[in-house]
This record gives structure tokens, C-alpha cells and sequence, in this order.
């Protein structure tokens, strides 16, 4: 049980680097052909790259498997070639009952997997009520208030709130306001403190990977990025006054991991950039686009996956201690 899980948090992890890899090399030219919107999108495959270990595994000398040597590993945890000569015959996680030196090595991988996870998910959430206790709300209920010089921003994975400064309409004027609130209106109706939820959840689960946390920030900018796009579409004669509003709010105090915030913790720098460049994209590429970027994630998450050893009848090299065949079954060199 214990080797199982380790092996399936080893080829996950293997999996989720691969899809991330893919779309943050196609990011930019999906900003560029086919609009923010798409690009935010396409975050959905990584989550749900996790499909491919439901699959059958791909031979270990695939062509595609090769390009992506770096990240796909040859064995998980718990499988380890027989010591006997070197023969290279592999041993799968089945033989941990037979093999305490395995069991052992996936108890020390499991431990500060777990306990990482279980102190960066306690710190995200000692954040989250941290903002949640700051949060002062009206009597009618609605929208909640947040102290002077605070960010405005949605919150609620389940029922997205409205939250705004206190000196809401004494710092921006009434066009400002309105663009701001056609922003988090854009967060609330795509329920994105939900899909901010399942971020910080894969996060917290990858807190080991470096690239995981690329990914998110990368994510959270992409998200923000996506709602300037859609209140640009409806708006498009309002992108100078909004390249301004942004430029002028790009400092703000850190917020909750899983809330939305104007413009929160995401540099407003590149959003900026964006909305003089190619927000919207074209609509003409925005499915083929998406398509061949879902291609390209879930084939390069397929080739990453770890494979584990075949079965059947292994000649023995010559020169080996054992020169009668080896019988492999679920991976374990079973001597005749």
C-alpha cells in the first residue's frame, strides 16, 4: 500500500511537470494568436493531464518518451534493479513485502511529502482567515468592506463575495470604479476562487517541484490577465483609462492565496504590456489553438510517465550469476 501510493505520486508528479512545461513554453504565442482568455484556459489541462496515468503506459523506447528524458524517470520509488550482477531486471513495488529495503525507501519519501504538504497548506490556510478576519461586513450583508487602502476583490469558492475598500469611492473616480467592477464581476461569474482553490490544493501537493510554483504565479497572472480581456471586449475604448488604473494600484498588500484581487499580487507591469499588445487575440485560432496545446500537454504528460517493469520470460546476460532464464512476474525476477 504504502510503495503503491508513493509509485503514484511519483508518475503524478512526473505527469504534472510535463503539462506544465507545455503550456508555459506555448503561453506567449497562445496570448499572441489567440487571446488571453485562451491562454487562462489552457491552465485547465494541467489538473486534468492526472487523466493519462488511467492509460496504458507507453513503451520505454517511444520516440516521444525519449524527447522528454529529462523529466520522464525510468522507475518510481520501490524499483530498483536486482542486485544480483547488475542484471538490470527491475522490481516492482509488489516485491515490498520481500524487500524491506524498499518499503522503507517509500516510508522516506511519504513522510516529508506529507508533512510539507500538511505545513504549506496550514500556512495558506492561516492566510485565508487571516483576510477573512480583516473583512468588515455591511449590514445588509452585501458587499462585505475591507479597511482604507485595501484592494477590492471576490472571495468564496463556493458562493463568490464582492469585497471593497472602505474609501472605495473616494479613490477612484466613477469610471474607475466601474472598470474595477466589471473586473471582479469577471471573477465571480467564472467562479474563480473555486479554480484558485484547486491551485493552491496542487501546490500544496507539489510544494517539492519548483516548476509548480512557477506554474502558479504564472497561473494567477493568466488569470487576471483573461478578466482585463473581457472587460476590454465590451470596453474596448476604455484600455487607456484601465492601462492607468492598473499602473497606478500595481502596489497592494498581500491578500488571501485563494481570493481574487484588484489587481492582487500579479505584476501590473505585463498586464499593461498586454493591453497595448494582443489581449483579445484572434477568434479565427482560438479553438485550433487550444486543441493543439491540449495535444501537445497530454502527449508530453503521457511520454513523462514512469514505466514499470513487463512481465514475462528475461534472458539472463552472458556472464551473470544466474545464466538460466529469469521469469519476471509483476515485476519480480522469480529464479526457476
Amino acid at each position: 500500500m504504502i510503495d503503491a501510493i508513493a509509485s503514484f505520486l511519483f508518475s503524478a508528479a512526473c505527469v504534472l511537470a510535463a503539462a506544465m512545461l507545455t503550456v508555459l513554453a506555448l503561453r506567449r504565442a497562445m496570448h499572441r494568436f489567440a487571446g488571453a482568455e485562451v491562454a487562462h484556459t489552457a491552465w485547465l489541462l494541467v489538473p486534468l493531464s492526472l487523466l493519462v496515468l488511467a492509460l496504458p503506459q507507453p513503451p520505454a523506447d517511444d520516440p516521444a518518451r525519449q524527447a522528454f528524458s529529462l523529466i520522464a524517470l525510468p522507475a518510481a520509488p520501490g524499483l530498483r534493479a536486482a542486485a544480483a550482477g547488475g542484471s538490470g531486471v527491475p522490481m516492482a513495488p509488489d516485491a515490498a513485502a520481500a524487500d524491506p529495503g524498499s518499503r522503507v525507501s517509500s516510508v522516506s519519501l511519504l513522510v516529508p511529502w506529507a508533512l510539507g504538504t500538511l505545513a504549506l497548506g496550514g500556512w495558506m490556510w492561516r492566510r485565508h482567515r487571516r483576510y477573512l478576519g480583516g473583512l468588515l461586513p455591511r449590514p445588509d450583508g452585501w458587499p462585505w468592506r475591507i479597511g482604507a487602502g485595501g484592494q477590492p476583490g471576490v472571495f468564496g469558492a463556493l458562493r463568490p463575495r464582492l469585497v471593497l475598500p472602505l474609501d472605495f469611492k473616494s479613490r477612484f473616480e466613477v469610471d474607475d470604479r466601474r472598470l474595477i467592477l466589471a473586473h471582479e464581476r469577471v471573477h465571480a461569474r467564472r467562479c474563480d476562487p473555486l479554480w484558485n482553490l484547486l491551485a493552491a490544493a496542487l501546490l500544496a501537493a507539489q510544494w517539492f517541484n519548483p516548476l509548480a510554483w512557477w506554474a502558479h504565479a504564472v497561473f494567477r497572472r493568466d488569470q487576471e490577465i483573461s478578466c482585463d480581456a473581457a472587460v476590454l471586449r465590451r470596453r474596448p475604448r476604455q484600455a487607456s483609462r484601465y492601462a492607468r488604473l492598473l499602473a497606478r494600484d500595481a502596489q497592494s498588500a498581500a491578500g488571501s492565496p485563494v481570493a481574487s484581487h484588484w489587481p492582487g499580487r500579479h505584476p501590473a507591469v505585463e498586464r499593461v504590456a498586454m493591453l497595448r499588445g494582443h489581449l483579445l487575440g484572434r477568434a479565427v485560432w482560438r479553438l485550433p489553438v487550444l486543441v493543439a496545446v491540449a495535444a501537445g500537454a497530454f502527449g508530453a504528460a503521457h511520454a513523462a510517465r514512469p514505466v514499470d517493469a513487463p512481465g514475462g520470460v528475461v534472458e539472463a546476460p552472458a556472464g551473470a550469476p544466474f545464466p538460466m532464464p529469469l521469469r519476471v512476474e509483476a515485476g519480480v525476477p522469480v529464479r526457476p
